[in-house]
């Protein structure tokens, strides 16, 4: 080891060599790296939906969700399960740990399935089990417009035409079509005229069925041909649905066309939807789980320009959103941020060392260490993502260093008269063991990351390794490549140069004020110690008065809006409100892009929007305070419960909300919604929560309509019977299917608009007795009014009501939570008990691992320089600049209104790295001294002093590369901005502190003997 740099010196090619093979890997596998927002989180959740038609949701709970739940609770690797109950379905998802094989879950989830079947109604529905991916949401919204094609006729074209053409797309999960009117034939029906033809439902419902009938009607050959036969039986038009023949009763026959009309409509025409506030279709991409975005992004783009020229006249189709333009900014930004980083800390080792030439050796290794990284990350099958590249920006005054400490130590010595090849050979071996030290250990820090679980784990995984693997190249590049290169480039001439001599003379006049300073710190021991105790008590403050939150509110560059009305509310009733929304979007034509309104997407009384701000650098408002604008807008609209939020989440989480908690009981639902009223009003008067709510609702309004079952069955009916003649009058029964041009369309018999909504039209709905006599249907049934909850959940089992919230901005969600959780010990009865879902849970299990992964970074450190130095003194020694960086890092967070997140979790934890390297700088080569008989003051002092200028220019090195993260602005601005502060506020503060605080503690704890070479 002692002559593994005089190898390289010696032998010049091998090192040119060396590196070249690290630079040609490393650019054949950037090509072969995909490009990705976050590294790959595999979310295996899987789903459960059981039918069970007519049932409503306290039936669906007891006798479908909870058999069900009770059965697959037994099964590994579950997370957490929740379900809803509603009218006629249940919905079971089971999410599993982050990671886990979704494979094994389905077939686990099958098998527990299937063995809970007994216990289920035997009238139900096959469950439906399939896998599902929260994080699966469209990353493109398609919006097409046409002034001469109807509704339906856009939305055949977009069936047949588009569609298609989208889906086969490689990585297109699905793309549906949302606010479109697919054809249907609607048969109209007179409830009157039905009763004077003596006709029941069941016998319309019969008759439509049966005039669909589709058969193999076989062929005819001679001698010579062959003809295949065709019968003619299915309806195609309104025309022939008219003439269809219900009844034969002694040859009078009775048509539809005789009780009602048969027309060719829509099938769902209770749902629109505004494109820029015209009426228009929207077409959503939605991509498979392990697909690149990006790459969907570029395909979908070109298809849908391959299609236009095709469309008609008329058809308008345009991009409305897309969620990979954050994504690709994102990245562009962080390419820039590189580009500048690299830059600015070519100049600081220009400033400090004066010579253009030796700026020639960062030039090189900077570079070869960046690139040679990309052939690690491809081994270990990461992609080129933001943390990834964040990893890389962080690396440049990282790899910068190894550089710096090698050249500026043989600077030193051909400075004093040595030639450039001895005082390569002699610099080099004399710094290698502190270039090793300061790798391994800034390799090390990082490594507790990697026995971590969960979604700490997954995210920065490949930031640590990333960032770790490039330090480890650029050390092995600063052995090898960087001093055979100060050998050949470096000579007296070049540092004796004008600007060379006067960074000299700078550097020689600090380095003597510093001794000078030095000297008198040391002769104030007690006050240094004193110092650096209550810099230590100030970290506890500082971190007290920090928000905690999971990661930072991105300025992703389009808003979510979410709207609800009353629970009785019909479309008509949500449209008219959800148009005055869209039109407060047409008055901000200077931030608002694109926007997507519509009304009845989740059910008649709720709507939704979203709107595609302007690139961030052509708008003047960032996404929070458009946000803000918007809610002051909304409060001038009464009739609906409007707010907009911030979309932006990490992957593996389901919610938009921030707060996002699940209150359970073993209690009855109308007791714990009496407790959520008042969480809820409580929760509200919280100025630091908005949009505060409760999933809970019974407030649907309900007519419950009671059969008399021992009558229907003394008279031959059928329960069948009942449900036809009920369904047919209040819903929208799909009967048959018709063809036209290749495609199947529903038909839909229902009583017309005039009687639908009146409940006395059941007065004349007949039912059909065992004899034959037509007996009126409201003989056999008692109306009720009631509300009822609008769906029923579950989570974990237990009966469940979520409280979602939005956070107002500089509130972290940890404080949030703390709110919460206290507001919960005072409104909670005994019976019940809080549990954490979406970002809220990612919260509650990350921040507690962060803080152990922080505590071992430190051990791990520790120990790798215990090992190295052989001594435990010497590393407690260089782990007590650690504090004193963390309070740099701490006060500038507080500073600039930070938070404590995982992106500036993760920039303390590199500053426990790049902070030790100040001690091992000093410490390793005050060491060296000693062994050659130097006293411990004589020794320390020296070799502060020495190692003043590598320091400091390590330290400004590192500043200037995260100055442009903290400076960022654009797509992902935020979270760059306080990874940035972090290391700037810790490696100055850290750096001032260090030059001091090191030398008094050597000089008080290090050994008083030492071994002389």
């Amino acid at each position: 080891m002692a002559d593994f740099t005089s190898i390289f010196i010696r032998r010049p090619v091998l090192a040119m060599v060396i590196s070249l093979l690290i630079l040609l890997l490393g650019i054949v596998s950037f090509f072969s790296l995909s490009l990705r927002e976050w590294p790959k989180v595999e979310t295996a959740v899987v789903k459960v939906n059981v039918g069970y038609p007519g049932a409503i949701p306290e039936v669906m709970e007891s006798y479908v969700t909870t058999p069900i739940e009770n059965s697959i609770s037994s099964i590994d690797g579950i997370d957490y399960i929740s379900s809803v109950s509603k009218p006629g379905t249940s919905e079971i998802q089971i999410h599993f740990n982050l990671n886990y094989d979704i494979n094994t879950a389905i077939a686990d989830v099958t098998n527990k399935v299937a063995a809970a079947r007994w216990e289920l109604p035997k009238d139900i529905k096959d469950p439906i089990i399939s896998k599902s991916d929260p994080d699966t949401q469209p990353i493109m919204h398609l919006g097409f417009q046409s002034s001469k094609m109807a509704a339906e006729e856009l939305t055949d074209y977009l069936i047949r035409v588009v569609q298609p053409q989208l889906q086969i797309i490689n990585g297109v999960a699905a793309a549906d079509i949302d606010g479109g009117k697919e054809y249907a034939m609607r048969i109209w029906l007179n409830p009157y005229a039905m009763a004077a033809h003596n006709i029941t439902a069941s016998e319309i419902n019969k008759a439509i069925a049966g005039g669909q009938l589709q058969a193999a009607t076989g062929n005819i050959k001679n001698t010579s041909q062959e003809f295949s036969i065709n019968a003619i039986t299915e309806l195609n038009s309104a025309a022939q649905f008219n003439s269809l023949v219900l009844k034969n009763d002694n040859g009078l026959l009775t048509k539809i066309s005789d009780i009602g009309r048969a027309e060719l409509g829509v099938k769902f025409s209770d749902f629109s939807v505004n494109i820029d506030n015209s009426p228009g279709i929207l077409l959503p991409i939605t991509p498979k789980s392990d697909a690149n975005p990006l790459d969907i992004s570029k395909l979908v783009k070109k298809s849908l320009l391959d299609l236009q020229k095709y469309f008609p006249a008329d058809l308008r189709g345009i991009v409305l959103s897309d969620e990979t333009d954050y994504i690709r900014a994102s990245l562009n930004e962080i390419k820039k941020t590189l580009f500048i980083a690299t830059t600015l800390v070519m100049l600081i080792v220009f400033l400090f060392l004066g010579s253009w030439r030796i700026l020639l050796i960062p030039a090189v290794t900077i570079p070869l260490s960046i690139i040679g990284v990309f052939s690690i990350m491809l081994l270990l099958g990461y992609s080129i993502n933001t943390l990834t590249l964040l990893a890389i920006v962080l690396a440049v005054g990282m790899v910068v260093d190894d550089a710096i400490v090698v050249l500026e130590n043989i600077y030193r010595h051909i400075n004093v008269g040595k030639t450039p090849h001895n005082a390569a050979l002699i610099g080099a071996k004399e710094i290698q063991f502190a270039v090793i030290s300061i790798t391994l250990t800034l390799a090390a820090v990082f490594l507790p990351i990697g026995f971590t679980t969960g979604l700490t784990k997954i995210l920065f995984k490949e930031f640590a390794f990333t960032l770790a693997a490039t330090v480890v190249i650029s050390g092995f590049v600063a052995l090898t490549l960087a001093p055979m290169l100060c050998a050949k480039i470096m000579d007296a001439h070049t540092l004796h140069g004008r600007f060379s001599e006067l960074t000299h003379n700078f550097s020689a006049k600090l380095a003597n004020r510093y001794t000078k300073l030095l000297h008198k710190v040391l002769q104030r021991r007690r006050l240094i110690i004193a110092f650096a105790l209550l810099t230590l008590i100030g970290c506890g403050i500082i971190y007290y008065f920090i928000p905690q939150d999971l990661a930072p509110q991105e300025d992703v560059g389009w808003i979510w809006t979410s709207m609800s009305a009353p629970a009785a509310a019909n479309y008509e009733y949500t449209k008219k409100y959800v148009d005055k929304v869209s039109e407060i979007y047409t008055h901000y034509p200077a931030e608002i892009n694109h926007f997507g309104s519509g009304a009845g997407w989740r059910g008649t009384n709720t709507g939704g929007a979203f709107i595609t701000l302007k690139p961030w650098d052509k708008r003047k408002r960032s996404l929070n305070q458009m946000i803000q604008l918007f809610q002051k807008e909304y409060a001038k609209i009464p009739g609906l419960q409007i707010f907009s939020m911030n979309p932006q989440q990490l992957p593996g989480s389901s919610s938009y909300t921030p707060i996002y908690i699940a209150v359970q009981s073993t209690g009855d639902y109308a007791e714990l919604n009496k407790v959520m009223q008042k969480f809820i009003a409580t929760a509200k008067e919280n100025p630091h929560l908005m949009n505060v709510d409760s999933s809970l609702k019974i407030d649907q309004p309900q007519l419950d309509i009671v059969i008399d079952r021992n009558k229907a069955g003394s008279l031959g009916i059928s329960m069948q019977d009942i449900t036809d003649a009920i369904n047919l009058a209040f819903g929208e029964p799909a009967v048959a299917h018709f063809t036209v041009t290749g495609r199947n369309y529903d038909v839909i018999p229902e009583l017309d608009l005039p009687y639908k909504d009146y409940f006395g039209a059941v007065n004349n709905l007949q039912l059909r007795t065992s004899s034959g006599q037509l007996v009126p249907l409201l003989n056999l049934i008692t109306v009720k009014e009631s509300v009822r909850p609008r769906s029923l959940s579950h989570f974990q089992q237990m009966r469940f009501a979520a409280l979602t919230a939005n956070i107002m901005p500089g509130y972290g969600i940890g404080n949030a939570l703390d709110d919460i959780e206290k507001i919960a010990k005072k409104t909670l009865l005994r019976n019940m008990k809080i549990d954490y879902m979406g970002q809220s849970r990612q919260f509650v299990q990350t921040s507690g691992k962060m803080l152990y992964t922080f505590l071992f970074a430190i051990i791990f450190i520790f120990l790798v320089l215990a090992a190295q130095f052989e001594s435990f003194r010497d590393p407690l020694i260089v782990m007590f600049t650690v504090p004193l960086s963390i309070f740099g890092a701490l006060l500038a967070l507080l500073l600039i209104r930070g938070t404590l997140n995982i992106y500036s979790d993760i920039g303390l934890i590199t500053l426990i790295g790049l902070i030790s390297k100040h001690g091992i700088l000093m410490v390793e080569f005050a060491n060296q001294l000693r062994a050659k008989g130097a006293e411990i003051k004589e020794a320390i002092i020296t070799a502060a002093q020495i190692r003043l200028r590598p320091i400091l220019m390590t330290t400004f090195a590192m500043i200037i590369g995260a100055m442009p993260l903290a400076l960022a602005s654009g797509a992902g601005a935020i979270s760059r901005q306080q990874i940035g502060w972090v290391i700037i506020g810790g490696m100055s503060i850290g750096t001032l502190f260090t030059l001091f605080v090191i030398p008094v503690m050597y000089f008080l704890l290090a050994k008083k003997e030492s071994k002389q070479s």
